[in-house]
Formats: C-alpha cells, structure tokens, sequence
C-alpha cells in the first residue's frame, strides 16, 4: 500500500515545522514526507477570493486564514491523487506526533473497516466504537471532531471531497462535519496521536468577530436537524438519542 505523509506549513524553517520535523524522526521510515507550502488567504487577489468563495453558510464571515487553511488541505488532497496513493497523513506543522505514530498508521490502514477520512486525535464522548483492536480503538465521533491537525485520508475519500469541495462555504472543519452533505465516512482514533504544540501560531488573519446571535442559532439549528436525521438514519433512532445525551455506543469489539 502506497502511503505518503504531507505536511502543511507556512514556513518551513520556522520552529513549528522543526518541531515537528524531529518527532517524525523514527516514527515513520516508511512513510515518505512531503513538505507543502499553505496557501496564504491574504495573498490572494480579488479574482482569486471571488473565484474561490462561494456563497457563505457559515454564521460568521469566513477569514482570509479560515480560506487559506480550506485551500491549503485541497492541494494536499490534489496532490494524494497526483502521487496516486492509496492514503495519505495530512499533518499541520502546529503538531508533534506521538511515541508509536507510524505503527499506529500502518495498524489502521491494515483494518477491515470502511473509512473515508480518520481524524488522528479523540475529543468527544459520544461515539461510536468501530473498531477497538490492538489497544487502538477506531470510533465514529458524534458530531466529527472539530479542527484539522491530523488527518489520515483515503483515496477515495480525497476523491469524494475534491468533488464536493468546488467553493468554500465553510471552514474545512466545519464543513467535515456535514458528513450527510458531503458523504464521507469519518472516523478518529479515539487516544491522541498527536501533540499540539505550544509555539505561537503563525497561520494569518486571525481575528474575533461579533457573532449575530439570530444566525448563529440558525446554523445550529440546521446542524441539530441534519445531525438528528443523520444519525437516526445510521445507528437508529433509539442509539441516536442514547449518542445526544453523551453515551458511547459499542459496535464492533474486534
């Protein structure tokens, strides 16, 4: 199985990229790394951000950083089928991966269990328990995990997502948890194997914005729904309700 790792930085030679560069030494040997450069939101011209945005579901305006961060996973997703692999480890260079991370790899790929996307890290208590063998247990996060540090894709699910993704509407983390939208199966390890670190970040265009309270609760409402409908449809509606009340749901012990 061909696997590449691809790793997103805005400055190689800043102290996140060596970091990170140093906890991969030893972990992963067959893995090859592939360095690639984000895109910056700010850098863009008018043309390009009118070309890129699409129509904005977000409850806040999408920021230059949010669009860059979007632009900068769909070229690695582009660059997973390019390379033809079969899955690929997306990493942000605000990470350190974790004692074990390419056993860990090589231990999920070799699973049989269906997968489009497996988000490396856990954070959520209601879940799904795919798959629990080998002391890593694999679950179905209900909603999907936020944020996008490190993610393990499929080619296939890179397939799928490209073609969904024609604009930005939301924030990549955000839009990942549309599974119902987009189509993918997205599962996480439930124990971290990655660290984030705690170096200044140097993604741009951060910046705190009123939130209009009407819209905010009109997303959440469509995300409640969509959710709801989700998962009454994949785990019924009886394990759904047991899932909004926070309980874990064992579906294969294997």
């Amino acid at each position: 199985m061909k696997i590449k790792i691809y790793v997103i930085t805005l400055n190689r030679e800043g102290d996140r990229a060596k970091s990170l560069e140093a906890s991969l030494k030893g972990e992963i040997e067959q893995f090859p790394v592939h360095w690639i450069e984000g895109i910056r939101g700010s850098a863009l011209t008018a043309e390009e951000q009118i070309t890129f945005r699409g129509k904005n579901r977000y409850y806040k305006n999408i920021s230059n950083g949010e669009v860059g961060c979007y632009l900068s996973h769909l070229k690695c997703l582009k660059q997973l089928m390019d390379d033809e692999c079969d899955a690929a480890v997306i990493l942000e260079d605000d990470v350190q991966v974790n004692p074990g991370f390419g056993k860990a790899i090589q231990d999920l790929v070799s699973r049989s269990i269906e997968w489009d996307l497996i988000k490396l890290y856990g954070g959520r208590k209601a879940k799904v328990v795919v798959s629990a063998s080998n002391d890593l247990a694999v679950v179905e996060n209900y909603p999907v995990a936020i944020s996008t540090p490190a993610q393990l894709w499929s080619q296939k699910g890179a397939e799928t997502y490209l073609q969904h993704a024609q604009q930005i509407e939301r924030p990549i983390d955000v839009d990942l948890k549309f599974v119902w939208e987009h189509g993918l199966t997205i599962l996480s390890t439930d124990d971290d194997l990655i660290t984030i670190q705690d170096v200044p970040t140097e993604m741009p265009d951060k910046r705190v914005e009123k939130t209009k309270a009407l819209r905010k609760m009109g997303f959440e409402l469509q995300f409640f729904l969509g959710r709801f409908i989700y998962g009454a449809r994949k785990f019924g509606l009886f394990n759904t309700f047991k899932l909004l009340s926070g309980k874990t749901i064992v579906e294969d012990k294997n």
